[in-house]
């Protein structure tokens, strides 16, 4: 008796879920359908924009993640890696003397400069180094 109740109340539940699992997979795809509607507005509105003449914006599924950088398959150091190199060897370093130490004349090579310069940006908003008194070094 009590494992007749017992099959009972589990097979009660079980439908209740498995009904519950339809309703949300039917909401599921109406969000879907609601989504590729939305998308399909951005893609006219960034049609139209390009048509009267202002840059179309490439289209992004929002919160998706920034692609990671690929990595050289040549093994070669990237600006990044030889800054940071550079600024470890040193004791607090300017960014003139990091050029300095790289070979950089910044009037004779401005792309090179502006590597640096774009490498140094890059590591410490990623907290690789810090700025003080307008000295790098590696943080801790």
């Amino acid at each position: 008796m009590a494992t007749e109740d017992l099959g009972r109340i589990v097979s009660k539940e079980r439908a209740r879920l498995v009904k519950l699992k339809q309703s949300l997979a039917d909401k599921r795809k109406a969000l879907d359908a609601e989504i590729a509607e939305v998308e399909k507005q951005i893609t006219a509105a960034d049609a139209y924009a390009s048509a009267l003449g202002g840059r179309a914006r490439k289209a992004k599924a929002a919160g998706a993640p920034k692609q990671p950088r690929a990595k050289r398959a040549s093994g070669e150091p990237t600006w990044r890696d030889r800054v940071l190199d550079t600024i470890k060897g040193g004791n607090g370093l300017k960014r003139g003397e990091i050029l300095a130490a790289m070979s950089i004349v910044e009037k004779e090579n401005k792309g090179a400069a502006q590597n640096v310069s774009n490498a140094l940006n890059a590591l410490k908003k990623a907290g690789t180094i810090k700025q003080e008194d307008g000295k790098y070094t590696a943080a801790a």
